[in-house]
């Protein structure tokens, strides 16, 4: 069985994947959720970015339940919001896909009702909305739709009727453009943030197409890697200073992770 989160999923609706990095990655977060453990070299990602978003959802959600309505600023997703849904936890929002023997996970962002019954799934983002991001929006749109094929499975937020990404992204302190005032830093440090908002075209095949090239992926011992990728070629250098290491130490060790995917 295939195990795969729906984030790692959409990689593949991205220009130019590895398929060979890709199966890595995913052999790799499947051992890690099963025995807990880390990849080395890794940094820590900053958890104020987290943070943020986590304490946008709790306000707009706090509003919400008080108001009976979204806070002005909140942006248009071309309906009327009735409701908002508390998601399961990433613990329980996961679906068997007998046709392709996988098992696919998740964790929604938020959950919005609409006024015709059906719900919005949406996405919070902490940055600068640019050209990069604008290349990322193939993966946050695959992976929405991922989370939609969870849901339907699961019988539940069904249907959805609209997917959407809120940027919400920090505004630059200036002297000279209004957005601030010295004020805002007498007793507490302040600040302010654009929200740009993004709604997503539905493509129903969208997630199927995706499995299908997951699974081939997957079923291949030794799926071709992208020509001159950069991954590929660290870890090309990690399996020969690891190797180096092993002739020095006089270790055979086969078995190891390094060494099977």
């Amino acid at each position: 069985m295939l195990k795969i989160s729906g984030k790692n999923l959409a990689e593949l609706a991205l220009p130019n994947v590895c398929f060979a990095c890709f199966r890595i990655r995913v052999n790799l977060d499947a051992q890690i959720s099963v025995d807990r453990k880390k990849i080395p070299y890794q940094m820590p990602i900053p958890g104020i970015f987290s943070n943020i978003d986590s304490h946008v959802k709790q306000v707009v959600k706090h509003y919400f339940e008080t108001h009976g309505k979204v806070p002005t600023w909140f942006p248009d997703i071309g309906a009327k919001i009735v409701g908002i849904e508390n998601p399961p936890g990433w613990q329980d929002f996961n679906t068997y896909i007998t046709e392709y023997d996988t098992k696919m996970t998740g964790a929604l962002d938020v959950v919005f009702k609409i006024s015709d019954g059906s719900y919005a799934f949406g996405d919070y983002k902490t940055a600068r909305f640019s050209e990069t991001h604008d290349s990322l929006m193939p993966l946050y749109k695959s992976q929405l739709h991922n989370y939609m094929e969870i849901a339907k499975r699961k019988g539940i937020f069904s249907p959805v009727s609209r997917l959407f990404l809120i940027y919400t992204e920090p505004l630059d302190y200036k002297p000279d453009n209004g957005l601030y005032n010295l004020s805002d830093f007498e007793d507490n440090f302040k600040l302010h943030f654009k929200v740009i908002p993004k709604i997503l075209e539905i493509d129903l095949n969208l997630t199927e197409s995706l499995l299908k090239k997951a699974v081939s992926i997957m079923n291949d011992r030794n799926p071709k890697g992208l020509a001159n990728c950069s991954n590929c070629v660290l870890r090309e250098r990690l399996y020969s200073e690891e190797c180096s290491i092993r002739e020095i130490q006089k270790i055979d060790r086969t078995d190891d992770m390094l060494f099977n995917y």
